[in-house]
């Protein structure tokens, strides 16, 4: 996928700027630097669900991270680049759980400061977890919180505010 063609897909599945320049490249906050690497030129995936295809966001710890786009929405995910085979991992379905995967890997006193520049809410709560199944369990309620906000969004703009 060209990369002009690709960025305006994630443009159209509605992610923030910050996610946005993170995926072009641009790193927003030096804690990052290292974290979401711009993608390799000539990158082989595993093949998607049926249904769906994969819009890559960045490289990071050997594999690839982006959404995962089907009819019905969109999740993230990411893969191994040399374990095609294994397939894709889930990582968060809303873009806030997919800050707080990629902010887990951070020194938790730069948390504040990388929250505020990608625009995640909940980095006192990602400074509580300690293992994996931890981040996980966090990253579900997030999911959760977020995806309810956005149906008493819709609700309210369905209802004409009221």
């Amino acid at each position: 996928m060209a990369d002009d063609l690709r960025i305006d897909e994630l443009r159209q599945l509605g992610l923030s700027e910050p996610v946005i320049r993170m995926a072009m490249g641009e790193v927003v906050h030096d804690a990052l630097w290292w974290i979401c690497l711009p993608l390799s030129p000539v990158v082989a995936e595993p093949p998607t669900p049926s249904g769906s295809h994969f819009v890559p966001l960045w490289s990071f710890a050997g594999g690839i991270t982006g959404a995962m786009v089907r009819d019905d929405g969109k999740e993230f995910a990411d893969y191994a680049i040399d374990c095609l085979q294994e397939g894709f991992e889930f990582v968060a379905h809303t873009e806030q759980g997919l800050l707080a995967y990629l902010l887990s890997h951070l020194v938790h006193d730069q948390l504040v400061d990388v929250s505020e520049a990608v625009g995640f809410r909940f980095p006192a709560e990602l400074r509580v977890h300690s293992d994996i199944q931890g981040l996980r369990s966090l990253i579900g309620r997030i999911d959760s919180e977020c995806e309810t906000a956005v149906r008493a969004e819709q609700k309210a703009a369905g209802d004409g505010g009221m």
